[in-house]
């Protein structure tokens, strides 16, 4: 069984009512079996909104590292769909 390491920064990127990048800090996984989804737990990120309006947030680069050594890094075509939104008040 592989074991893979995000390396930070992992980016999701900002729009609507901010722009720009969360730098998420800290993030693991579990060891992955045949046939399981990959997931990130823990790590954390801080944002400060300077606009109130709806705050988008869309996929962004990530490189990993596995215990085989490989090396591989991951970053969605342009308009890649929303994955959240957060309203500002």
């Amino acid at each position: 069984m592989l074991r893979w390491e995000p390396r930070p920064p992992v980016l999701p990127y900002l729009g609507g009512a901010s722009s720009g990048t969360i730098v998420a800090e800290g993030l693991t996984n579990p060891q992955i079996d045949p046939g399981t989804p990959w997931r990130l737990t823990g790590g954390s990120a801080q944002v400060t909104f300077a606009n109130a309006g709806d705050v988008t947030y869309r996929p962004g680069s990530l490189e990993v590292n596995s215990n085989g050594g490989l090396l591989f890094g991951c970053v969605p075509q342009a308009g890649a769909p929303v994955a959240a939104i957060t309203h500002v008040q």
